[in-house]
């Protein structure tokens, strides 16, 4: 396990290089200049001149991009054009918000997702399937900020059980993360099904079937972990699309994650911000990666020695 557990930390390397490269370049293709969009349409052209001296834009590309990420290993991603604070500490005041709104939603998800799965796929081609169907496909289609809107007015407007905007205890937790974990809850109790069911007809389960033992043995013991690889694979996935997805739903509830602080700054035109908000979900995403990959040798021994 500790020699799979290097091997992937290694290949770690380029990817996390990769990343890099690609949001240096991203921000390199911006149409107009960097200098101009950052000082405004009324400064003077000695002002952007002297503003692109400042930010480097005067040097060749291979030295920006050499300068980029040296300073990027170094933890240094500039400084926020509109607070004058150093992006890390912008980042990272944010960053908490949106991993705790991500871990509630995915908490919903797999409370939600995996027992509603089990429960269809045990009651094949029943009314409960069939119910279970029909709510995934409304979870997975209903469009974020529509349901959140819903959410709000029902809960908080009509019934006044929780808080509409905001981050304070939990209450104002319930809303957000049920709004951004309701389509990732679908998703995953469709394929905890599809998994199941592929299981549940192999040759060990109608073996363990022959032997007497009862149903929810069979399901629950040797079946559910043999379904559980794509399971977790769609929920460390599912879990990085929240981190980087919760932009429209922090823009409704108000919520002060990194998803929100991008839309500022995008408005504000403070790329180093926005910059460096991608370049950190960015690489979130490929940790959580390596932690599904982890998980896979966890729960197969046999991945660990592939």
């Amino acid at each position: 396990m500790l020699k799979y557990t290097i091997r992937r930390l290694l290949a770690l390397i380029p990817i996390l290089l990769g990343v890099i490269s690609l949001v240096f370049l991203m921000f390199q293709i911006i149409p107009g200049d960097p200098a101009r969009l950052v000082a405004g349409e009324e400064a003077s052209a000695a002002m952007v001149a002297a503003l692109r001296l400042e930010l480097g834009l005067e040097d060749p590309l291979y030295i920006q991009y050499i300068r980029y990420v040296g300073n990027v290993l170094r933890g240094n991603l500039g400084r926020s054009i509109r607070s004058g604070r150093p992006v890390t500490q912008e980042i990272l005041a944010r960053y908490p918000a949106t991993v705790e709104l991500a871990a509630a939603s995915t908490l919903i998800m797999i409370l939600l997702g995996v027992p509603a799965g089990i429960l269809s796929a045990t009651h094949r081609r029943t009314l409960i399937d069939n119910a279970s169907v029909v709510v995934a496909i409304g979870g997975a289609s209903m469009p974020v900020f529509w349901l959140g809107l819903m959410l709000m007015l029902l809960f908080s407007v009509w019934l006044g059980w929780f808080p509409a905007t905001g981050k304070g205890g939990l209450a104002h937790l319930v809303l957000p993360s049920l709004t951004l974990g309701a389509s990732s809850t679908a998703i995953l109790a469709r394929l905890t099904r599809s998994s199941l069911l592929e299981v549940i007809r192999a040759d060990f389960v109608r073996t363990a079937r022959a032997k007497g033992l009862p149903e929810r043995l069979v399901v629950y013991k040797h079946s559910l972990k043999n379904a559980l690889i794509p399971v977790i694979t769609i929920t460390g996935l599912q879990f990085g699309s929240l981190l980087g997805g919760a932009v429209l739903t922090e823009t409704v509830f108000a919520w002060p994650g990194i998803g929100r602080l991008m839309v500022d700054s995008i408005a504000m035109r403070d790329f180093p911000v926005v910059q460096g908000a991608i370049l950190l979900v960015a690489a979130t995403f490929v940790l959580i990666n390596l932690v599904v990959d982890l998980l896979y040798a966890w729960v197969d021994p046999r991945i660990r020695y592939g």
